[in-house]
């Protein structure tokens, strides 16, 4: 019943719409003009401030403009969309009109000659036979501005280590930048001090924004990663306490494509990975956000053949469009034969929710995020998916992070990181890990000029990620930032370290409970130092 009320509500629009126009131009033609400049004044509204902060929640007990404010930001999108579909529908009209040499004007009902010709149907065909071929010729991936923003980013992070980089004179580009993810495997023979080096992993966002599964109605995605072996994801089985895991060789991802021989590259993986911006992005999917940014291009995000079907090695679906209309109405799944993968951050921004699974006993995670009042929503989330999904509890106070002081002075912290314990398994400290979460504050004993570059910049160190002209001082007073905070977390980072080497150096089991309990992981003694 619901997509047949959406046929008739689409035909009811292309037929009267233009008819009912001309009747509204003939009796109010005042009331046509404001009726437009109200649709380009909505749609303006709701790009500017549909996602604001004081539009965005819409709590209980707020005023009563900001109410208003809110509710009007919401439904401006779909205000946008009906005067789309109004503004298509003169458009066929006109396409009509003119193929099938219909007297008069278009703002008028169908004329019955219309139906007489056999010019207006195949149009029709002919249209839907240009969209097939060019979403046959042209990839959905490559029809996005995803390309833009990996080049960027493999030319700043990628080609600037590379030696004696040779680029295209024009572009600036080169394909030597990134390498295939695949290559970054450790050999199982490995014996120089190169191979000793950490394994990445690469977390994205597999959108769920439709499935059966109730407890995803929320979360909308689940965690899909890249490493240098394998990509994929797991999920629960239904009616059953067990999980799926559902991986496939990195070395065949895509391998078909063009470029990509040995598989997904690094930049490509490293790109999807912060495709912030995309119609389907996890928990922050929304129907109307999903047509309007799909409607415009604005996909950071990729789609990517489902690990566990047949097309592992194809990459992107052979017809975009079908899966292009999926992404317009905000239908990606985990179940269908390809998978949209955004950024990570649309699950758990932290990135520890992956190390978590493989119980990594030390866990370094660095929370850049744009977080002015300390909030640590980001923290507090990656803490709630991994005791759900894994029972894994994470004790961690970071109140020491940031405080704000009175008369408008700026926030000053008594450290740059917390240190906290995650409890693998209750009541066994030997199974214990720590995380060591760092965080940019401000504390009395940083440096003079970062103190007072703070002064000036009132944003400092909490800019917007919309900011993407930082100037010279602006650069480097993050990263002396960093460099104050790395160092400050040097000696927890060691001691953390150390007592896990110590921890597994112990070869009798009960040697091993005596030695965890005189050197229990505890924040306490780990804050001390």
């Amino acid at each position: 019943m619901l997509y047949s009320m959406c046929w008739l509500f689409l035909f009811g629009i292309s037929i009267y719409f233009p008819y009912a126009l001309h009747k509204l131009v003939a009796l109010a033609p005042k009331l046509t003009v404001t009726g437009g400049l109200t649709w380009v004044a909505s749609t303006l509204y709701g790009v500017l401030f549909g996602k604001s902060a004081s539009t965005q929640e819409l709590l209980p007990d707020a005023p009563a403009k900001e109410k208003f404010l809110g509710y009007l930001a919401r439904i401006a999108p779909y205000v946008f969309i009906l005067g789309f579909l109004l503004v298509l529908s003169l458009l066929a009209a006109k396409i009509a009109h003119a193929v099938g040499r219909v007297p008069g004007t278009i703002l008028r009902l169908p004329h019955e000659d219309a139906f007489y010709t056999w010019k207006i149907p195949v149009v029709c065909v002919a249209f839907l036979l240009a969209t097939l071929l060019l979403s046959w010729r042209v990839d959905v991936n490559e029809f996005s501005i995803h390309h833009l923003y990996r080049n960027r980013l493999v030319r700043c992070y990628l080609g600037a280590s590379v030696p004696r980089r040779s680029a295209q004179p024009f572009t600036g580009f080169s394909d030597a930048d990134e390498v295939p993810l695949a290559s970054l495997q450790i050999p199982n023979d490995a014996e120089d001090d190169v191979d000793d080096r950490p394994i990445p992993i690469l977390n994205t966002s597999l959108n769920v924004v439709r499935g059966k599964e109730l407890a995803l109605q929320t979360r909308k995605a689940r965690s899909f990663a890249f490493t240098p072996l394998y990509a994929g994801f797991t999920r629960p089985v239904a009616g059953s306490m067990a999980g799926e895991s559902v991986y496939a060789s990195t070395r065949t991802a895509a391998a078909d494509r063009i470029n990509s021989k040995f598989g997904v590259r690094l930049g490509t993986a490293m790109a999807i990975s912060g495709a912030a911006a995309s119609p389907n992005m996890g928990s922050y999917s929304a129907p109307d956000l999903a047509f309007l940014m799909t409607l415009f291009d604005v996909r950071l995000g990729w789609w990517m053949a489902n690990p566990k079907g047949k097309f592992w090695r194809n990459g992107s679906p052979y017809l975009g469009f079908y899966w292009l209309l999926r992404e317009l109405l905000g239908a990606a799944n985990d179940d269908s034969e390809y998978v949209y993968l955004s950024d990570g951050g649309h699950f758990e921004n932290l990135a520890i929710y992956e190390l978590v699974r493989r119980r990594c006993k030390v866990i370094v995670a660095c929370d850049a995020s744009c977080d002015a009042a300390y909030g640590c929503s980001d923290l507090h989330n990656a803490m709630e998916r991994c005791r759900v999904d894994f029972g894994v509890d994470i004790e961690m106070k970071a109140d020491e992070l940031g405080k704000i002081l009175p008369d408008g002075q700026p926030p000053r912290a008594t450290a740059h990181f917390a240190v906290g314990v995650i409890h693998y398994v209750p009541g066994d400290p030997a199974s214990d890990g720590v995380l060591i979460y760092l965080k940019p504050a401000l504390v009395k004993d940083d440096a003079a000029d970062l103190l007072g570059y703070a002064a000036s910049n009132k944003q400092f160190p909490h800019d917007t990620t919309a900011n993407q002209f930082f100037d010279e001082s602006h650069f480097e007073n993050y990263r002396a930032m960093g460099e104050a905070t790395g160092r400050t977390a040097r000696a927890a980072i060691e001691q953390a370290l150390n007592k896990i080497a110590l921890l597994r150096t112990s070869d009798d089991s009960s040697a091993m409970q005596a030695e965890a309990h005189t050197t229990k992981i505890s924040l306490d003694s780990l804050r001390g130092t």
